[in-house]
């Protein structure tokens, strides 16, 4: 007889594998799952022994910087939750650096601290600013490029395909900058991007539907994207020097790893950009962000990651050609639930059974063998 789970046990972990294969494959990607809209529940502070601030240093170098903090609160029994979207940020120099909505943002040279509370406990990060003067124009491959795919319009069912969509297409997923600025800049009479008035631009108008546009609504005025789209714009569609460094790796925080039981249910990413140069900027609200299983938990456009029930998901981080996951567990109490111990065959039964014992799923009893092969006959042929 062979040992087996039952299907919705089988569905789970199923699951874990299908994350870390979209972690290499998501390439092939699935729609876009974005929080929920409805209220967020509160967090639960309770009584934390300690916060930890992230990135506990930082550096603005350039007018157009900024970084996203994360804040993690960690408690005696080991449990720890994301308290980003509830701890108070306080600068120590605002002429220096601002913080609002747990974003820094440079405002002259100089040093200062973030001061973060959050149940009764403090952190700080130590913000060096310079380079305020200097004036820094929109990157066209590293800003502008990963505006649109961050809004979906290099995507293969829109613009993004061979014949692209209403004559306009645009390179898949930003693939072939040289190709893009043409489309941009050049065609269609140049009434894609309006050098004297930014907004009546059609890069604009159709997206946000001010003009009839076949896709739908796929931006607002108040998104971050709008605004970089129109400011790429107002700077007269510069192109990027040849010197400019190249982005070599994306970075995500956390990365993986990470275990939140309730009533710890949200987390907030952080994506930094890495460049040849060994600079870093932060390009959270530029990634497409997806989550490998949207009824364990979804994530939103700012990469807020909402837990919804028990299991694990790969959030998968895409910005340009780049892509990370991180993998968050969502485990609670259950009712009733007492494991119990059995005997692990194999070395993959062990950790199918620690994984089954952390979400709080019991293993099911052994199948026949007309049961096991129905199951492989059903999933070989993927129904």
């Amino acid at each position: 007889m062979l040992k087996r789970l039952p299907q919705t046990k089988l569905n789970l972990v199923h699951g874990l594998v299908a994350g870390m294969l979209l972690s290499g494959f998501s390439l092939l990607a699935i729609p876009e799952s974005l929080a929920e809209a409805d209220e967020l529940a509160p967090v639960e502070i309770g009584k934390p022994t300690r916060i930890e601030v992230y990135p506990a240093s930082i550096q603005l170098t350039s007018p157009r910087q900024f970084r996203q903090l994360v804040v993690t609160a960690h408690y005696a029994d080991g449990q720890m939750q994301d308290v980003t979207r509830v701890a108070e940020f306080v600068s120590s120099n605002p002429e220096v650096a601002e913080v609002q909505e747990a974003v820094v943002r440079p405002q002259g040279d100089g040093k200062s601290e973030v001061v973060v509370r959050a149940g009764g406990q403090e952190a700080k990060s130590v913000v060096e600013v310079s380079g305020q003067k200097a004036t820094e124009s929109i990157s066209f491959g590293y800003e502008t490029l990963a505006a649109l795919s961050k809004q979906g319009c290099n995507a293969g069912a829109c613009h993004g395909s061979p014949s692209g969509k209403g004559g306009f297409r645009l390179s898949l997923r930003a693939f072939d900058a040289s190709l893009d600025k043409v489309t941009l800049i050049r065609e269609d009479f140049g009434r894609r991007t309006n050098v004297p008035d930014p907004e009546e631009s059609l890069l604009l108008l159709k997206p946000s539907m001010k003009v009839a546009h076949g896709g739908g609504r796929q931006i607002k005025k108040t998104d971050y994207t709008y605004g970089l789209l129109k400011n790429w714009i107002a700077e007269g569609c510069r192109l990027d020097p040849q010197e400019q460094p190249k982005c070599v790796r994306i970075e995500v925080y956390p990365s993986a790893g990470r275990v939140l039981k309730q009533p710890a249910h949200t987390q907030q990413l952080s994506v930094l950009a890495h460049f040849a140069d060994g600079s870093i900027r932060d390009v959270t609200p530029l990634v497409v962000y997806t989550s490998s299983d949207t009824e364990v938990a979804t994530v939103d456009e700012m990469g807020l990651v909402v837990g919804h029930d028990r299991g694990q998901a790969a959030v998968i981080v895409r910005y340009l050609e780049f892509i990370e996951s991180s993998f968050l567990t969502f485990v609670k109490d259950v009712e009733g639930y007492e494991w119990k111990e059995i005997t692990a065959n194999n070395y993959v039964d062990k950790h199918v059974y620690a994984k089954l014992k952390q979400l709080k799923y019991l293993p099911s009893d052994l199948c026949s063998d007309e049961e096991f092969v129905r199951r492989l006959y059903l999933d070989v042929i993927g129904i």
